[in-house]
């Protein structure tokens, strides 16, 4: 004898209607060409990186409008970065004027490793795609042809 009454959940589920884009409505492809151009408002370096780093981004989908701004602070990471390297390279990696240097710049590669990560611009150890596999031959194609085939 059944008890307990009815399941949450069960039952026909409503139907949600077929959503077809309307032609010129806005889709990603504008937002990603407008996020391929910098913000005005940074400095001529920052809009370097961005403009070095923005069609990877978009490649990847992950630069969007809601990320521009953490996509701007990788793009920052980007520029200090490549200041400390130069001075370092100035500097000379060896020497005592360095060494304070040597820690900024292991400090800030560091976050931008994790900042590129995060838009999956870096491999993160493994291939970004998986190779195609490779066709399997079929020992029982030739019989499923039958004879005189």
């Amino acid at each position: 004898m059944p008890r307990g009454g009815r399941r949450a959940g069960a039952g026909r589920k409503p139907q949600r209607g077929i959503v077809v884009p309307m032609p010129g409505a806005r889709g990603p492809a504008l937002e990603g060409d407008a996020l391929l151009k910098p913000p005005a408002k940074l400095e001529a370096p920052v809009r370097a990186a961005w403009r070095r780093l923005a069609p990877r981004a978009l490649a990847e989908r992950t630069l969007t409008a809601a990320t521009a701004p953490g996509f701007e602070q990788l793009c920052r990471q980007w520029v200090y970065v490549a200041e400390l390297e130069a001075t370092i390279a100035r500097l000379g990696a060896g020497t005592r004027e360095a060494d304070a240097y040597l820690r900024q710049y292991t400090r800030l590669a560091t976050r931008l490793d994790g900042s590129l990560g995060r838009f999956k611009l870096t491999a993160a150890g493994q291939a970004a795609t998986a190779p195609a596999p490779a066709a399997v031959a079929n020992p029982w194609a030739v019989v499923a042809r039958g004879p005189g085939n």
